[in-house]
This record gives structure tokens, C-alpha cells and sequence, in this order.
């Protein structure tokens, strides 16, 4: 049986110990991420619509989708984190993004893409980011960490 070690023990952070808190390249990379996916999505709806032979208006309709989900997301997944721990619920979230990615570049049809849309649970890493930069240190470094991964 592993003994759990209290950072206090540790003389430096250990890589892939489950106590050490991520780092701030970590945080920025996970807030970044969904940024990212809505910013690859934009500039390719003229194309997108064009493979799908869709209407560029019903295109627009999955960035609505899309924002829509992540906004309803970033509501629920403080009480689910506070509920599950950050580490998991941003690991399940990144998960399920990397799922819902394959699915939207497999879709046959906007119907199918539209319904892969629940990609917009990359938003985890925004919003738990920002928690877990407050929750690893007070005060003004909390606001510095902070303003520092919503820069990234």
C-alpha cells in the first residue's frame, strides 16, 4: 500500500505525483485550450459548410451550439469540481473533449456535428484553471497566477 507523502516531505515537486500541484505552463496551456478550439472552428465554417453542402447560416448555428454548451458548462463545473475534486473533473473534461473531436471529424452530416458539439467541454480548463491557480496561492500571487493564465 502507498503511503500518501504531504508536500511538506518532498524536497522538490515530483513529476506525475498526484499532491504536486500543476504548474503554471499547465494552467495556461489548459485555459488556452479552449480558446483554441473556438478559434479553429471560425475561420474553417465557410468550408465546413461547403463539405457539409449546408446553408453557411445553419454553420453559425454550431459556433451558437457550441457557446451555448460551454456557457451552461462553466455554470456547472465549479459545484461539480468543489463535489469530485479539480484534478478529475479536468482530466474527464479533457477526455471527453479529445472524444467529442474525433466524433466531429468523423461526422457525415451536420446533424452529426452539431450533436458533437459537446466538444464545448474543453471549457473546463478555463474555468478550473483559474480555480486552481486560487487554490494553490493567496492574495495578490493568486492574482498574478490568475492574470497570467488568462493571458496564456
Amino acid at each position: 500500500m502507498v503511503r500518501p507523502v504531504a508536500q511538506t516531505e518532498l524536497s522538490e515537486p515530483v513529476f506525475l505525483y498526484l499532491r504536486t500541484p500543476p504548474r503554471l505552463v499547465t494552467l495556461t496551456l489548459l485555459a488556452g485550450l479552449s480558446s483554441l478550439a473556438t478559434n479553429l472552428m471560425l475561420p474553417s465554417l465557410p468550408h465546413m459548410a461547403a463539405y457539409f453542402h449546408a446553408p453557411y447560416g445553419l454553420m453559425h448555428l454550431a459556433v451558437s451550439l457550441y457557446l451555448a454548451l460551454s456557457a451552461v458548462l462553466q455554470i456547472a463545473i465549479g459545484p461539480i469540481s468543489d463535489r469530485f475534486g479539480r484534478r478529475p473533473v479536468l482530466l474527464g473534461g479533457l477526455v471527453l473533449f479529445l472524444l467529442a473531436t474525433l466524433g466531429t471529424l468523423l461526422a457525415p452530416n451536420v446533424a452529426v456535428l452539431a450533436f458533437w458539439m459537446v466538444q464545448a467541454v474543453v471549457s473546463v480548463g478555463m474555468a478550473l484553471s483559474r480555480a486552481v491557480a486560487r487554490d494553490m496561492v493567496e492574495g495578490s500571487r493568486a492574482a498574478s497566477m490568475i492574470g497570467y493564465v488568462t493571458m496564456g
